[in-house]
């Protein structure tokens, strides 16, 4: 299990298991409550907030990275790969 603390909020964190396609956004003051459910076409890797923002950036298996805006379950930017 990864998380990601949001530096935006003291109780919001992004979590994410070995071998997941799926990243969770929960509220720390309500653990068994998923907030978010971000889904990637392949293995999540690693995922990281952006500043003072509500966006969250998760990068796959696959090599394409997703910008996400918390609370919407599509991405706002997607299949963005390295050329």
């Amino acid at each position: 299990m990864r998380v990601v603390w949001d530096t935006n909020s003291q109780t919001q964190v992004a979590v994410f298991q070995k071998y997941s396609t799926d990243l969770h956004v929960i509220d720390i003051r309500m653990p068994n409550v998923i907030q978010t459910t971000l889904q990637h076409s392949a293995q999540v890797n690693c995922a990281c907030w952006y500043p003072k923002t509500n966006y969250i950036c998760t990068v796959a298996d696959n090599a394409f990275t997703n910008i996400w805006e918390v609370g919407s379950d599509q991405p706002a930017a997607n299949n963005l790969q390295n050329p």
